[in-house]
């Protein structure tokens, strides 16, 4: 499979998210999956990729739920599990592959062969969060819409 260009991936995970990014360079980092290449000299160059823009998502994910669990009045015991059920590694891997969004990560040349680990998705999801978090102005609302268009 050809590459894909960078404005056509960030693209297409927009209109897959059903919001486009105001700021490119959020949704670029988002969709960068972490890596290692070797360069000419044979040395091997690591790149975090989405994992910075991925914990500021976990976050914002989590205070998305426990805003909506506390509003509920459910019981305290409650948000451990809603928390760990649906923000884990095989909740998040199949979100991505369910809505296409596998297909917009810009991976290594290791990684282009091979099918995506769970955790590359999960961090790719919550990537996405964070990018669309810092894209709205810190905006909760728009990033719970993003949330449930995804599911």
């Amino acid at each position: 499979m050809a590459s894909l260009t960078n404005e056509y991936r960030v693209q297409k995970a927009a209109d897959i998210l059903g919001r486009h990014f105001r700021n490119v360079d959020y949704g670029s980092e988002a969709l960068l999956a972490p890596h290692r290449e070797t360069d000419q000299n044979g040395s091997e160059i690591a790149s975090d990729g989405n994992r910075r823009l991925a914990l500021l998502g976990r976050s914002v994910i989590e205070t998305v739920l426990l805003t909506r669990w506390y509003y509920g009045g459910a019981e305290r015991r409650s948000a451990d599990t809603m928390i760990n059920t649906l923000a884990s590694k095989g909740a998040f891997a199949d979100l991505a592959l369910q809505n296409g969004l596998d297909s917009c990560v810009k991976r290594s040349r290791r990684q282009e062969s091979g099918i995506m680990k769970p955790k590359t998705l999960k961090l790719t999801i919550t990537a996405i969060i964070g990018a669309i978090f810092l894209d709205s102005g810190f905006n909760y609302g728009e990033v719970e819409t993003v949330m449930e268009r995804i599911g």
